[in-house]
C-alpha cells in the first residue's frame, strides 16, 4: 500500500479514516500531466475525478464569448472533476496543466462508493462544492461589473446589455443543468417534472432516485429565497439528499441527516422545504415525509378520490430540534401523485386572484389518462394562461409519479 497515497486522499477528504482513504488508494490510477496538457475539458462528458498529488493546474472557462477566463488554480491535495459525477452533465470548467502534474484519478463508481459510505467524505465534498459554487458566482459577477464600468466608459449601452443577458443565461444553464433531464426507468413508474424559475436562476429543485433494486426514492424542494444564492443552497441541498438517500429507508430520518448537515455546511438565513418518498416496489407501497412543503395530490383508484398526502414536519436548514413524521399509503396501478411548489398554486391572475389548489385538483382528475409529461404541461399551460401576462414571482415547479397499469 501507498502510504503517500493514503496521506494525501486523507487530507483531500477531510481526514477520513484510514481504512477508508487506503480501500480507495486500492483502486487509485497515477497520471502524470506536461505543462500545457488538458486533463479535463469543458463540455466533455465526466466519468473521472481526480486528486492532485503534485503540480499546480489552472481553471478555465469560456463564456459568452470565445475568450478564455481563468477561474482559479490548484495544487496537491486538491480534488477536480468531482461535479460532472454527481449530476451526469458535462464539465464545467477545463484543467490546463501550469506544471509535470501528478494526479491520482478515480472512475464513478469509486466516488459513489466514498460518498455512500464515508459521511465525513461526503461533508467535505459537498463544502468543496459550496465553496466553488459561490467562487464561480463571485467571479460572474466580477464580469459583470468589470464589463458595466465599459459600457459606462463607452457609452455602447445596448452591445454591452446583450453581453451581460447573455452571462446571466450561462447562470441560468449551469443551475437548470443540477435538474435531471431524464428518471430512472422502471416498469412500475412513470415520472415527469417541470421547472420555470421566476428569475433567471431559482431555488425550486426535483429529484428521482433509485436507491436500490427494489426502493425508488422521489423528492421535490422550495428554497425559501431566489436568485443566485437561493441556487446555491438548492445544489447544496440536492447534493446532500442525493449523498444519504440510499443510508436508510425511512424518509423521516432521511430528511434529518440532510437538516444536520445543512446546519454544519450554511451560514445563510435560507431553509429549504422538502417532500421527500420512497416506493416499494414489490408491495407498492409509498412511505413519505413532509418538512414544510406543500402537500402533494395523490389520485387514488382504489377509491376513485383524490387526497392531500398530509404530514407533520418542519422546514430544513434552520431552527432545531427537528421533528419529523413517516406515513406510508398503498398505491395502485393507474394512481397519480403530483407534487408541486406554491409558485403554482400562488400564481396570480390580473385582478389579483390566485390560481390556487382547486384548479390543480381539477386539471389532475380531468386528465388522469393522460401520460406524465402530458400533465404537467396541461398544468403549467393552465397556470400561464391564468396568468395572462401578470409577472411571476415566484418558481413553478411539478414533480408527478404515475403508477403504471402494467
Amino acid at each position: 500500500m501507498n502510504s503517500e497515497y493514503v496521506r494525501l486522499l486523507q487530507q483531500a477528504f477531510g481526514n477520513i479514516n484510514p481504512d477508508t482513504a487506503a480501500q480507495l488508494a486500492q483502486v487509485a490510477r497515477e497520471r502524470t500531466y506536461d505543462p500545457g496538457d488538458v486533463l479535463l475539458r469543458q463540455g466533455d462528458q465526466g466519468h473521472d475525478f481526480y486528486v492532485l498529488a503534485s503540480g499546480q493546474v489552472a481553471v478555465t472557462r469560456h463564456l459568452a464569448s470565445p475568450d478564455e477566463q481563468t477561474l482559479a488554480q490548484r495544487g496537491p491535495g486538491d480534488i477536480i472533476g468531482e461535479m460532472a459525477l454527481l449530476d451526469d452533465a458535462p464539465r464545467l470548467a477545463s484543467i490546463h496543466a501550469l506544471t509535470p502534474v501528478r494526479v491520482l484519478a478515480f472512475d464513478e463508481a469509486a466516488f459513489q462508493a466514498l460518498l455512500a459510505h464515508s459521511l465525513p467524505a461526503a461533508l467535505q465534498v459537498i463544502r468543496l462544492i459550496t465553496a466553488r459554487l459561490r467562487e464561480a458566482d463571485y467571479q460572474v459577477i466580477a464580469d459583470l461589473e468589470r464589463k458595466y464600468a465599459e459600457l459606462q466608459a463607452a457609452q455602447a449601452a445596448i452591445i454591452e446589455k446583450k453581453r451581460m443577458e447573455r452571462d446571466l443565461e450561462i447562470a441560468a444553464e449551469v443551475q437548470q443543468s443540477l435538474l435531471p433531464k431524464t428518471f430512472p426507468q422502471v416498469p412500475e413508474l412513470c415520472f415527469a417534472a417541470r421547472n420555470i424559475p421566476a428569475r433567471q436562476v431559482g431555488g425550486d429543485f426535483y429529484d428521482v432516485m433509485l436507491l436500490s433494486p427494489d426502493h425508488v426514492g422521489m423528492a421535490a424542494a422550495d428554497v425559501s429565497d431566489k436568485g443566485i444564492h437561493a441556487a446555491i443552497f438548492m445544489a447544496v441541498t440536492r447534493s446532500l439528499l442525493r449523498a444519504v438517500a440510499g443510508l436508510d429507508p425511512n424518509p423521516s430520518q432521511t430528511l434529518q441527516r440532510v437538516h444536520d448537515l445543512l446546519l454544519e455546511v450554511s451560514t445563510s438565513d435560507m431553509f429549504v422545504t422538502v417532500f421527500y418518498g420512497v416506493f416499494h416496489r414489490p408491495t407498492h407501497r409509498f412511505r413519505y415525509a413532509r418538512a414544510g412543503h406543500d402537500q402533494p395530490l395523490w389520485h387514488s383508484t382504489q377509491d376513485g378520490s383524490t387526497h392531500l398526502l398530509k404530514g407533520r414536519g418542519r422546514f430544513l436548514g434552520m431552527l432545531s430540534p427537528l421533528e419529523l413524521e413517516d406515513y406510508e399509503v398503498q398505491l395502485a396501478p393507474g394512481d397519480v401523485i403530483v407534487s408541486y411548489s406554491d409558485g403554482i398554486t400562488d400564481a396570480h391572475n390580473p385582478a389579483g386572484e390566485r390560481f390556487g389548489l382547486p384548479r390543480v385538483q381539477a386539471l389532475l382528475e380531468a386528465h388522469l389518462q393522460d401520460e406524465a409529461d402530458s400533465l404537467c404541461d396541461t398544468i403549467l399551460d393552465a397556470v400561464g394562461e391564468f396568468q395572462a401576462g401578470s409577472a411571476q414571482f415566484d418558481d413553478q415547479t411539478l414533480l408527478v409519479m404515475r403508477v403504471n397499469d402494467k
